[in-house]
């Protein structure tokens, strides 16, 4: 077996920011990744912009590509179906002060473990919450959020139901 295509355990991973082949802006599938996920490295060898490309592959959704210095030293074992594992090692940012998310993948190579995923941090959890639940939600020219159809009609029921049993309850207290 030859010598491992490089020593590196954890890979940058770019182009985050951009949108993914499908459309799908890289950040909203970030918003859904955890540490520790699968992910599966694509060739790309005809990629106009770098030979070496590799794209990091999440779910059917890519990811963005392993940096340039980084999938030359992976491309060849790859090429040559060297066997590997990889996972989603890390997410940076996500947080107040670093809004835009980034991302570090793991590869283990011919069998190797790969390292332990890093947890979220408490920051990162809070923001997640935040941005999943403001997610498709659309605002109004002051910046308040409008009411959507199923927020409107959430209580009616109870509305409902209380003025009907309201003055049952009284009608039954006077027999």
């Amino acid at each position: 077996m030859s010598k491992l295509p490089s020593r590196k355990k954890s890979f940058d991973v770019v182009g985050e920011s951009r949108s993914s082949r499908d459309g799908t802006p890289r950040q909203l599938l970030l918003l859904r990744c955890e540490p520790g996920d699968p992910i599966v490295l694509e060739r790309q060898p005809d990629n106009e912009h770098d030979p070496n490309a590799i794209l990091v592959v999440w779910q059917g959704h890519d990811l963005g590509y392993l940096a340039r210095e980084d999938a030359a030293a992976v491309a060849s074992a790859l090429d040559e179906g060297r066997a590997y594992q990889a996972n989603i090692h890390k997410l940076t940012g996500g947080s107040a002060d670093y809004p835009s998310y980034g991302l570090k993948v793991a590869v283990a190579w011919d069998g190797a473990p790969l390292p332990e995923a890093r947890s979220l941090t408490i920051a990162q959890l809070a923001s997640r919450r935040g941005r999943i639940a403001v997610q498709g939600r659309e605002r109004d020219a002051k910046g308040a959020f409008t009411a959507r159809a199923e927020d409107r009609n959430r209580g009616c029921f109870g509305l409902v139901l209380m003025a009907i049993a309201i003055p049952a309850a009284a009608l039954w207290q006077g027999f």
